[in-house]
């Protein structure tokens, strides 16, 4: 199954009997009690995530939690989530979307139980948890989420050239989807970058190429068959049971006045408030089309 999906043993929100609850559409407000870990406690966050080392004034940009507007959202229970996920293996796959996300779990996790830790391939990490638990966690680093190939480490806009193979899971991690009982697919902030696009082993056009005589297909069009590659793999290639799969949509820019690596800044000291940033130009294109996936999926 395709779907936005929680365990409701671990996270089941407070609200009124009979009472619809949409998790989704609420707003941050200060939490006292966080952060949950920190760069000291956990240590999957990685050195160059550490945003004291690199600026920050105080820990107030992470007090903060998310409250649904019809309900109460509890925090997660570490030691309940281990219990219910009990010999289940949940897999992210993606960018650093998804890297983020699963550090934060492990982080988060942490509190009652280490893992053991290991790295099949350098795009392959594996996460396991014994003590009576059996719950593993596997990341994939597939920013593409398909097939792929740098052809020119310059190429046009000095971020690369890329060959994408729009109908061809990367085989980082398609082969181990059988073993998935749950899945967090999140991709988009590669599609920027220059690529050649394939389908059925051939050229049907480019994302910002400029080259002759090759369709400039648009950034849009590899996400949407990028993802629909993905999710068919996922989705059709499960276990017996099926994988339930939760794909995260585009994550807006954190970055003001520029881009990350030229003139941008990451100032900011707290979440946007409601109504505050409404996405705009290619990243609303990117959630309206991941959106309609969801609805025609589901």
């Amino acid at each position: 199954s395709l779907q936005f999906s929680c365990q409701e043993a671990v996270l089941q929100p407070q609200k009124a009997a009979d009472e619809a609850c949409n998790i989704f559409r609420g707003e941050w407000v200060p939490d006292p009690d966080a952060p949950y870990y920190t760069n000291n406690t956990c240590s999957v966050i990685h050195e160059h995530y550490d945003c004291m080392k690199y600026g920050k004034p105080d820990l107030g940009f992470v007090q903060w939690r998310w409250r649904p507007d019809s309900c109460d959202l509890p925090r997660l229970d570490p030691a309940r989530f281990l219990s219910s996920m009990r010999g289940k293996t949940l897999a992210f796959i993606g960018d650093s979307l998804a890297r983020n996300h699963m550090n934060s779990l492990i982080c988060l996790l942490t509190r009652v139980a280490e893992p053991t830790t290991s790295w099949p391939s350098s795009e392959h990490t594996v996460y396991h948890y014994g003590g009576g638990y059996n719950f593993t966690v596997l990341s994939f680093w597939a920013p593409f989420l398909v097939q792929n190939e740098l052809v020119d480490a310059d190429g046009p806009a000095h971020t690369g050239l890329w060959n994408l193979y729009l109908d061809e899971p990367d085989a980082v991690w398609a082969p181990h989807v059988p073993a998935f009982d749950y899945a967090v697919v999140s991709a988009s902030s590669w599609f920027y970058r220059p690529s050649m696009l394939y389908e059925a082993g051939r050229l049907v056009g480019c994302h910002h190429c400029l080259l002759p005589n090759v369709t400039d297909l648009t950034l849009r069009y590899a996400l949407r068959m990028a993802t629909r590659a993905a999710l068919r793999a996922v989705v059709g290639g499960g276990g017996g049971g099926g994988v339930t799969a939760v794909l995260r949509t585009v994550s807006p820019s954190q970055y003001e006045g520029g881009e990350w690596n030229k003139d941008g800044n990451c100032v900011r000291t707290r979440p946007y408030r409601r109504g505050e940033k409404t996405l705009q130009g290619v990243e609303l294109d990117f959630h309206t089309l991941q959106v309609n996936f969801l609805i025609f999926l589901h």
